[in-house]
């Protein structure tokens, strides 16, 4: 009964398979089976249904429902499996909470990676979010005394509804954490929500609505992040258009693409055309303190971890 991306197990990559005491530890040796002892809040599990919303089995012969972890207890498993990579050495505790950083965004996302390959398989786009920030938080809030959840609702701490992509994510984290964990902080904005059009625009626009993926209302600012290729025509006409809305509408446009992120010089420069654009409306220090922190040498370093683990592949080397 199970999906294909969890049947392919075999001695060397057993299933992981949770039980809720020891004595129900199963002893096959295609399974590892992890006993969780602590008391769990509700909504630790999600069943897999079919789209129906029947159990995933075969209909004629139901006799076990499939369950997986909800997004938040799998945040904290994977901070566990991150904390022993880093006891083991193979990661540095900067690159592991920088991986980790990128888990509640996809879950609060519209987006899915590969999960046999995430950091350079395929990717789902335009899916509706399997959590919401305030969920994942109120969760890790909620348990105690189990091993690594101090480290994982700091991660939850940067988790943010709507992101559309992996590379909205890597751009969303560099606008909002601290310097010293790579960010370069902007004021607050939103991501991927519509934009209502004034009624003295309306009969200039192309779009109905339009989502920016990143958007200051307050400071009459959007950007845009173009992550696949857009060299067709139809790609060039739909660029003009879309910069005509936002034009219409007096709202500037900072575009960017996988060249405007790809490096740690690069992405801070796409940064500071922003901040540009949002200069008019903050304190005279604002652009001062932007650069202090670009040039910051582990600040910097801390970007440049940030880049190695969530920078999505060229979207030229794809298939």
């Amino acid at each position: 009964m199970l999906p294909g991306e969890l049947s392919c197990f075999d001695l060397g990559h057993p299933l992981p398979v949770s039980c809720f005491s020891r004595d129900s530890r199963s002893q096959s040796t295609l399974v590892r089976s992890y006993a969780l002892l602590a008391e769990l809040p509700p909504d630790s599990f999600l069943e897999v249904t079919r789209i129906d919303g029947r159990p995933w089995g075969d209909p004629r012969t139901v006799t076990a429902r499939l369950y997986v972890e909800a997004p938040a207890l799998s945040l904290l498993r994977m901070t566990q499996q991150l904390a022993r990579a880093v006891e083991h050495g193979h990661l540095s505790e900067e690159a592991a909470f920088s991986r980790l950083l990128s888990f509640p965004m996809e879950a609060c996302g519209s987006y899915a990676r590969d999960p046999s390959n995430p950091a350079l398989g395929d990717c789902a786009y335009e899916l509706d979010p399997i959590a919401n920030e305030d969920e994942i938080r109120s969760y890790l809030d909620e348990l105690s005394g189990v091993r690594g959840v101090r480290a994982a609702r700091e991660a939850a701490r940067w988790a943010k509804n709507g992101s559309g992509s992996p590379g909205e994510t890597l751009i969303s984290l560099v606008m909002r954490l601290p310097p010293r964990r790579g960010g370069i902080p902007l004021p607050h904005f939103v991501e991927n929500e519509p934009i209502a059009w004034p009624d003295e625009a309306r009969d200039l626009i192309r779009h109905q609505t339009m989502r920016p993926d990143f958007h200051w209302p307050h400071h009459r600012t959007a950007s845009e992040y173009n992550g696949g290729l857009h060299g067709s025509p139809g790609a060039y006409v739909e660029d003009s258009r879309r910069d005509q809305d936002y034009g219409a509408c007096d709202i500037q446009l900072v575009t960017a693409t996988y060249e405007d992120i790809c490096t740690v010089g690069a992405i801070e420069r796409y940064v500071t055309l922003v901040a540009r654009k949002l200069a008019p409306y903050e304190g005279p220090g604002f652009l001062r303190r932007v650069g202090d922190n670009i040039r910051d040498p582990r600040a910097r370093q801390e970007r440049a971890v940030l880049l190695a683990q969530l920078l999505p592949p060229d979207p030229r080397h794809m298939p």
